[in-house]
């Protein structure tokens, strides 16, 4: 039985298409969903994320961008597999509730909805904050705060990509072509720009430590700092249904966005290697842990080289990439919001479509949930990024929907099939648990919960459905793996040597990794396995595309 009907007649609920009154528009071609991709990766961290690499395993770190797009790619791919033959706007939490029940249904979309929903007031802050170079009325450095015309400004912007979202797809697309072609045009010339008339070669063996001064410890931290600079690769998922051609724009776009990203980030991390003037920064030279200190490390190095003009140039790049990465951003939390009205967690007006095909309920939240924050800048922005790593559970559970889809989901002929399966699914669950990790126990402390907190959206869904024991027994490994992540955290050390992510590190480095990736295995099998069981028992078999 398709899923889509079963669920409707279990629950005796509504059709999508009878609570969204109205259908996507299918307005974005390949270029487009691949530039919905990059804008998303390629934000306000372009400014220090290649150097930050650096700091934690020196020239060792072009290493560890090739290890994190590998990585990512990986889970770039099940999402692939699950957009083409599930293409559903704002659908994080869609797969879970088909392969394993609402109750990790709930937990993925309102994850993936808190990280959405507060990253676009982070982007935007930080664009305020790169401006505030030009005009340092917007920010007081004597308090490290916005103020209060940076904050004013703060709103005027969230607003902006209000209406870039509002009046549809089309426009937003348009929008966002534009900025991710300066965007990518602005890197390219500025990475070139340095190899050819500042590069060193010596810089990469020459310095003490030479290679790889940290050894593998060093290239582990740097390893976890690409993946997480690569996490906005899904976009061209979330905007499925608005796709054209889906079966073959999803698999492009997602691998083109980490590809293009890759590249970039890794020639502007090698430009610093090469181009970094040590004196000028006041650092010895080869003492690459110190450049973590650095505020704004691209910049710096433009300064370093005497060419101010540079300088001035990666800050204005910086700042329209922050904008592009907003604006997405701000998109995908509006349709990821419309996706959890539609599968009843939410009262159905969240996921209504006006005329130009845009949830504009769900839009109108997002800018009234970000203008609420913005107010509570500098207080919000001290905890924002730990509510943006909320997104992170979402990205596991996909290799989960994955391999119960491949039993129990006859898809077209013509959609994307991850090769190898079997082995690619087990360890796009364990990458997707090590980003979850990677964040610490003093952060997770905070992020898990929030997500927790879905289980009250879960209530009303029951109360509005038939929500039974299968429905409980399908989903009831994940809120117990998100719980044992965090216990993981605390017990397990997350580096080889000391940290200030809390926990009590029992387990030292490298038992650690051991430890967690036997525990995350067992919680992928248990999850596989109760997806089955939880299909079977359901009755739910397609054999095609879930019916819209």
């Amino acid at each position: 039985m398709d899923p889509e009907r079963h669920n409707n007649r279990v629950l005796q609920v509504e059709t999508r298409s009878e609570i969204r009154q109205g259908e996507y528009r299918k307005e974005i071609g390949v270029f487009g969903a691949t530039f919905f991709g990059a804008s998303a990766i390629l934000g306000s961290a372009i400014l220090f994320i290649p150097v930050t690499v650096l700091s934690a395993a020196g020239p060792e770190g072009i290493v560890a961008w090739v290890i994190g797009a590998v990585m990512m790619l990986v889970i770039g791919l099940i999402y692939t597999e699950l957009g083409t033959i599930m293409p559903r706007t704002g659908g994080v939490g869609t797969y879970p509730q088909v392969s394993n029940g609402p109750l990790t249904g709930i937990f993925n979309g309102w994850g993936a909805f808190l990280g959405y929903v507060l990253a676009p007031v982070s982007e935007v802050v930080a664009m305020v904050e790169y401006l505030s170079f030009f005009f340092p009325v917007l920010y007081n450095l004597k308090t490290s705060q916005l103020t209060i015309y940076g904050e004013l400004l703060t709103i005027l912007i969230v607003f902006l990509f209000f209406l870039g979202n509002y009046f549809g797809v089309r426009y937003l697309n348009q929008a966002n072509s534009f900025l991710t072609w300066l965007k990518l045009l602005s890197l390219a010339f500025i990475g070139v720009f340095f190899l050819a008339l500042y590069f060193h070669p010596s810089n990469f063996t020459a310095l003490p430590g030479g290679f790889a001064p940290y050894g593998g410890s060093g290239l582990l931290f740097a390893v976890a700092t690409t993946v997480y600079a690569y996490a906005g690769f899904r976009q061209p998922v979330d905007y499925a249904e608005e796709v054209k051609d889906h079966k073959r724009t999803i698999p492009i776009a997602i691998s083109l966005s980490i590809i293009v990203s890759f590249i970039l980030y890794t020639l502007l991390s090698v430009d610093f290697i090469g181009s970094v003037n040590w004196s000028y920064l006041g650092i010895s030279p080869g003492d690459w842990a110190s450049l973590s200190s650095l505020t704004f490390p691209l910049p710096a190095m433009a300064f370093g080289v005497g060419l101010a003009v540079m300088a001035y140039f990666i800050f204005f790049t910086s700042i329209h990439s922050s904008a592009s990465s907003s604006l997405i951003y701000s998109g995908g939390a509006a349709r990821v919001l419309a996706n959890i009205s539609e599968n009843r967690y939410l009262p159905p007006f969240f996921a209504r479509l006006g005329k130009r095909g845009v949830p504009y309920y769900s839009v109108i939240a997002v800018l009234l949930i970000s203008a609420f924050y913005t107010f509570l800048v500098p207080v919000f922005i001290s905890v924002a990024l730990v509510f943006v790593d909320a997104s992170l559970v979402s990205y596991g559970p996909a290799a989960v929907s994955l391999m119960v889809f491949r039993r129990h989901v006859k898809a077209p002929g013509d959609s994307f099939r991850l090769p190898a399966a079997q082995v690619l699914a087990p360890i796009g669950f364990v990458v997707g648990s090590y980003l979850l990790y990677w964040t610490g126990f003093k952060y997770l402390i905070i992020a898990i919960p929030s997500v927790l907190v879905g289980a009250l959206l879960f209530i009303y869904h029951a109360r509005k459905t038939k929500v039974d024991a299968e429905d409980i027994r399908g989903g009831i490994w994940y809120p117990v793996y998100l719980a044992a992540i965090l216990a993981l955290s605390y017990f397990l050390s997350i580096s080889p040597g000391p940290s200030n992510l809390g926990g009590i590190d029992v387990v030292p480095f490298p038992y650690n990794i051991i430890v967690f990736t036997a525990v995350v295995l067992v919680f992928y099998a248990v999850g596989v396995i109760s997806g089955n069981a939880y299909m079977a028992k359901k009755g739910i078999r397609a054999e095609g595309p879930p019916s819209t």
